[in-house]
């Protein structure tokens, strides 16, 4: 076999492999979601994504590789939504309005996802104690940044008032997981564009510097 088809095989391979593993995550974060991770069970996974509990284990260590990954996993494919979704856009109130729209959809269609986010955010956060946890706390540091930055630019251009603007993208991220959570459960029954553009005017009303607001009022 030549060298092309030699490599024509292995890229096919490495495809089947990359769906199997996706497939995967996506079963395991459903029981992940549902069960929590103490009640999950390699088992339990293998049944949801009809594969034998074998199969699991040639990609996978152990439960907690699986969890990590699903995190990992789903922290990726949030940041890939958001900076699609921002791209090629200036203006930082556009972008930050981007970013917060993005995220609440994300989570919303994502709901076993966003239990087991939010049932371990604040364990991978504020006590990352191994590396796989410490990862994730730098992707979620990495994410903060893309908001402050956008406050940032709000700052300097006298749109916003002067804060703190890490704080306040950690204020905001808040913001958002209380939309999301309104939303997954049940308690929201208006759609998603009125639930984010309440939160959005909020956000605008709250860091608004009224100074500067006034004066283009007034001009």
């Amino acid at each position: 076999m030549g060298k092309k088809a030699l490599r024509a095989v292995e890229e096919k391979k490495e495809l089947l492999q990359q769906f199997m593993v996706d497939k995967i995550l996506r079963g395991a974060a459903g029981v992940f979601g549902q069960s929590g991770y103490h009640g999950a069970t390699v088992e339990e996974m293998a049944r949801e994504t009809s594969v034998s509990v074998g199969t699991i284990y040639q990609y996978f260590d152990n439960k907690y590789d699986l969890y990590i990954k699903v995190l990992n996993f789903f922290m990726d494919s949030l940041m890939e939504s958001i900076q699609e979704a921002i791209r090629g856009v200036e203006e930082p109130q556009r972008r930050l309005e981007g970013i917060i729209t993005e995220h609440i959809r994300v989570f919303e269609e994502n709901p076993d996802f966003f239990r087991i986010y939010l049932a371990g955010k604040h364990d991978w956060i504020i006590d990352p104690i191994d590396e796989p946890k410490g990862n994730l706390a730098e992707r979620y540091t990495g994410y903060i940044k893309i908001l402050s930055d956008s406050i940032d630019e709000l700052i300097d251009s006298q749109v916003f008032v002067r804060v703190n603007s890490e704080k306040a993208a950690y204020y905001l991220l808040e913001m958002a997981y209380s939309v999301v959570f309104q939303r997954v459960t049940g308690y929201s029954v208006v759609s998603r564009v009125e639930d984010t553009q309440m939160m959005l005017m909020l956000m605008m009303e709250g860091f608004m510097n009224r100074e500067k607001k006034y004066q283009i009022e007034r001009e």
